[in-house]
């Protein structure tokens, strides 16, 4: 396969032309490798997310490596910080923390992980990612 970064073209070995994306992410769902394209005007949802709820999502959600990151890059600080996510990774969030819920993988965490995936259905429904709908 080659790559024109020029004219932003991928030929494959069928010489059919197929415009390349301006991001690429190799993500890692489960135990299957994708690749997930991200561009990053497409990162449209803001969540605010709590140390637990980051770890939470870390530990249950498989989340793709481009969140993963940007959860990780926030796992020492103890403050809420907003996630950026396309509405693709937010639904496949959702999907991963109520299959390991609903497989009884989440051991002690059954109660976070289901309060967790109520908070980001409700942020994908409203599109208010706020933390300010627990007060």
């Amino acid at each position: 396969m080659e790559y024109n970064p020029s004219s932003r073209r991928q030929r494959y070995s069928d010489d059919a032309n197929v415009a390349a994306p301006p991001a690429i992410e190799i993500a890692r769902y489960g135990r299957l490798r994708l690749e997930v394209i991200v561009a990053v005007r497409s990162l449209t949802e803001r969540i605010q997310l709590t140390p637990e709820e980051r770890e939470l999502i870390l530990r249950h959600g498989y989340p793709f490596d481009r969140l993963t990151r940007a959860l990780r890059r926030h796992s020492s600080s103890e403050a809420i910080r907003t996630i950026s996510m396309s509405t693709f990774e937010l639904d496949m969030l959702i999907g991963e923390l109520s299959r390991s819920f609903n497989h009884g993988q989440c051991g002690p965490d059954e109660d976070a992980v289901i309060d967790l995936c109520e908070r980001l259905e409700y942020a994908q429904h409203s599109g208010d990612g706020d933390l300010d709908i627990l007060q």
